[in-house]
């Protein structure tokens, strides 16, 4: 090989060997992401799996400026899943799980465990959580969800509820970051103020037939464009339904069959019109 071409070759070698390492660097770069520091709600591979008892000892360590994404493991007693409401102040208070979230200030995804008795109750379990994001996987044994998220006004996407709840009074009230309402299981019959001031919300979800209990439901729900209610209208139990909801436009709310003139006859009880409602077309 002569001199010219030697040279050439160790150029063009040396620069076969910078370009990979440059790669290596970039591929390790890359392939280190923090999952606890990935967007969104997605898979469980992003949440850091803390025990119950530990939660308290990994939230004061926590980022203060991220997203924390935690699957709780190991039992959480089914007294710290209730909270209270403070009818002097007249909101709501959480239980022990919402309070250790709430002192740590930091902003929490939370992942709940599976292991819950049937016949649950997490009556304003995260009532006033203010720095809560999202929440999954709510156990299928929980029957009673009133207020559980009442003044939790940075969850911005509602957790899917199992069937066999039967109560969400107040359930997401005051939720003013949420857009998205979840679906309403067969089982429910209780939504009064469940979605009470949430100002945000566009996307209501099907009001199931059992249904009976709708009082202040959507009051205060400004951006709310339209509602189907598959539920029998209830004198007495569906005040204000429909009050300061600006959004709704004519036929508006969806009936069904046969019930349109009982929906009609009480729109100033629901705190709306007559020309907002429709029936159905089956």
């Amino acid at each position: 090989m002569n001199t010219k071409n030697s040279r050439l070759y160790t150029k063009v070698y040396k620069s076969w060997v910078l370009l990979g390492s440059i790669l290596l660097v970039l591929s390790a770069l890359t392939g280190c992401k923090d999952p606890s520091n990935s967007g969104g709600g997605g898979t469980s591979s992003q949440y850091t799996a803390v025990a119950y008892g530990n939660l308290a000892g990994y939230l004061a360590s926590a980022s203060s400026t991220e997203v924390n994404y935690i699957e709780i493991t190991g039992n959480i007693p089914a007294a710290n899943l209730i909270g209270t409401f403070d009818t002097v102040e007249e909101v709501a208070v959480h239980g022990e799980l919402g309070k250790r979230l709430k002192d740590s200030g930091k902003k929490i995804a939370l992942k709940l465990p599976a292991n819950i008795a049937a016949g649950t109750s997490m009556e304003y379990c995260f009532g006033g959580c203010t720095n809560l994001v999202s929440v999954e996987n709510i156990p299928s044994g929980v029957v009673n969800l009133m207020g559980s998220f009442e003044g939790c006004t940075e969850l911005t996407g509602a957790p899917s509820i199992p069937s066999g709840v039967t109560t969400m009074q107040g359930c997401f009230k005051k939720c003013t970051s949420l857009t998205t309402a979840p679906a309403v299981p067969e089982s429910v019959t209780t939504l009064s103020f469940c979605f009470n001031e949430c100002k945000e919300l566009k996307n209501a979800p099907v009001v199931s037939a059992a249904v009976n209990k709708m009082s202040q439901c959507f009051n205060g729900c400004s951006k709310l464009p339209s509602v189907t209610l598959k539920c029998n209208y209830v004198p007495g139990e569906f005040l204000l339904t429909f009050d300061n909801c600006p959004a709704l436009g004519a036929d508006s709310i969806t009936v069904p069959k046969g019930k349109l003139s009982d929906y009609t006859a009480a729109a100033g009880t629901m705190g709306t019109t007559a020309d907002k409602f429709k029936e159905a077309a089956d």
